[in-house]
């Protein structure tokens, strides 16, 4: 019983130390948000992405979603397909599919001919399928063909590495960077964040960095990027 109690009491006080730690993040970043804003001179731009990050960078500048990569994540094995064709694939339907053991909505690109590949696009932050085509070719309409950013960030402990290294060769995406977990020196276009331990499948790059308001993501200069 007493060992019980103890337990109740310890998890009540991690379970209030999140809660302090979560206020004092958002407060704190609220006031480094307002700077990063300022410092920001692109108010008109489209990123492409593979997951989150994108949606991320876009909330904290506070500018207009102008990308369908927005609450989603595509395969790392399938996003390179999807930004070399990135133009072709806004004219292509997106029908929905599924898949066992997955609740959330996810579409299908599917191509008008047989020299380009389906593209499976997983749509987790959605309530429904409808809601996500909507966005999806919304935001598409959106896309500032003149001021494109493909942001990757990239698993090498599932994915093979060759499609990092065949990405930084693609003249046609003129800005581009891949967010690795380890320091590649022979590719040109690639940054490090320092949240992934011990080749975890998985990176919090999105989680705050103790209590100083900032995210791993922070670790790389995005205002420079887009700038």
């Amino acid at each position: 019983m007493f060992q019980a109690i103890r337990l109740y009491r310890k998890e009540n006080w991690y379970n209030m130390m999140k809660k302090i730690i979560k206020k004092i993040n958002l407060y704190k970043e609220q006031k480094y948000l307002s700077k990063l804003r300022m410092q920001n001179r692109n108010k008109d731009f489209s990123i492409v992405c593979n997951n989150c990050v994108g949606g991320v960078i876009y909330h904290n500048l506070g500018v207009r979603f102008n990308s369908p990569t927005i609450n989603l994540f595509i395969r790392s094995d399938e996003y390179l397909e999807f930004v070399k064709n990135f133009e072709y694939y806004s004219k292509c339907d997106i029908v929905e599919v599924y898949e066992d053991g997955i609740s959330y909505p996810i579409g299908k690109l599917v191509p008008k001919d047989d020299d380009h590949k389906e593209i499976t696009v997983y749509f987790q932050h959605y309530e429904n399928f409808e809601i996500a085509r909507k966005k999806w070719k919304e935001r598409y309409l959106r896309v500032n063909w003149n001021n494109l950013y493909y942001i990757w960030e990239f698993y090498d402990t599932i994915y093979d590495d060759k499609d990092i290294y065949e990405f930084d060769e693609l003249d046609e995406l003129k800005k581009k960077i891949v967010l690795t977990h380890k320091e590649y020196k022979d590719i040109k276009n690639s940054f490090k964040i320092s949240c992934y331990r011990n080749d975890e499948p998985r990176a919090k790059i999105l989680e705050y960095k103790g209590i100083s308001g900032k995210r791993f993501l922070e670790e790389f200069d995005y205002i420079g990027f887009l700038n």
